[in-house]
């Protein structure tokens, strides 16, 4: 969430002085998305029920 709201904070407002780089703000939430979306597919496509026979 503080890598989201530096990258906002840095775009609406360019003059403010910024924690983070716009690109490692960017970079931290397209990785942590990435990572959050492969392990729901995971855990969506994993079989809980044994198939008959």
């Amino acid at each position: 969430l503080t890598y989201g709201v530096d990258a906002l904070r840095s775009l609406l407002y360019p003059a403010t002085p910024e924690s983070f780089s716009l690109f490692s703000s960017l970079a931290t939430l397209i990785l942590f998305s990435g990572f959050m979306f492969g392990l729901a597919f995971v855990m969506v496509n994993r079989r809980t029920t044994r198939p008959a026979a």
